[in-house]
């Protein structure tokens, strides 16, 4: 298995990241209440060619049926800065990372990250947190995960065998998933409140409200999708509980 520092050098190495990520870092410091965040979101979300993936996706999630939406600034008017907003954010995301971790074969990671997400801005409604930093600690929560199953096959297949819990992999191996996605969002320089999110401490970043810190937040819409899929939400492909 690879030194810590032999595995982070590995997966940094395979990273390419371009536009995107200069978008995720624009994007992720975002508040639907400041000045101009309308303008900038719009410039972000038409900076690249998936703009017309963007708008049907954001239209589509909004249940939009009108005429079809021909510029980032329909889609905001049409499905809101929250649609427009979070289908930009999982978008720049996707196109950070390498190919391999996009990959179809890890669709189901994807919509996983994207349920726990929306899940997390139902919670930080009830918390009067910032609805957009929710959705984003969530969805990059268990992007760890994705990293090992991607570039460390080995530690995967260690991990599911031993069944190691998350607190376990770091004697088992020297480090962990977390400590891998810790790595990567500080290399990408991401916003102070999302890495101390990952490495689940408290946020001592002044623009985030005092009160539940994020990675508390995650792991409440961690166990209300648990919640929903134990009660057969028809949305998560759960069997109703007996």
């Amino acid at each position: 298995m690879p030194s810590f520092e032999v595995g982070v050098a590995r997966l940094l190495a395979r990273q390419r990241p371009g536009e995107e990520l200069r978008g995720l870092q624009r994007l992720l410091p975002l508040r639907e209440d400041s000045p101009f965040t309308m303008q900038t979101l719009g410039e972000i979300a038409s900076a690249d060619e998936h703009q017309a993936n963007r708008l049907r996706l954001a239209s589509r999630h909004n249940g939009h049926s009108g005429p079809a939406l021909i510029t980032i600034r329909d889609a905001l008017r049409e499905s809101g800065h929250r649609s427009v907003y979070c289908v930009t954010v999982a978008c720049a995301l996707a196109g950070a990372v390498d190919r391999e971790m996009r990959a179809l074969e890890h669709a189901a990671w994807w919509g996983g990250a994207m349920r726990l997400a929306i899940l997390g801005q139902v919670v930080a409604a009830v918390s009067r947190h910032h609805a957009d930093s929710a959705f984003a600690a969530a969805l990059l929560a268990d992007l760890g995960d994705l990293i090992v199953r991607v570039h460390f096959p080995a530690l995967a297949h260690d991990a599911a065998h031993r069944g190691l819990a998350p607190e376990d992999e770091r004697a088992a191996w020297g480090y962990s998933q977390r400590d891998l996605a810790l790595a990567l969002a500080r290399h990408w320089e991401l916003p102070p409140h999302l890495v101390e999110a990952i490495a689940r401490e408290d946020c001592a970043c002044a623009e985030e409200p005092a009160g539940t810190p994020l990675y508390a937040l995650v792991d409440q819409a961690r166990a209300l999708d648990a919640r929903l899929r134990g009660l057969g939400d028809p949305t998560s492909g759960g069997e109703p509980r007996k």
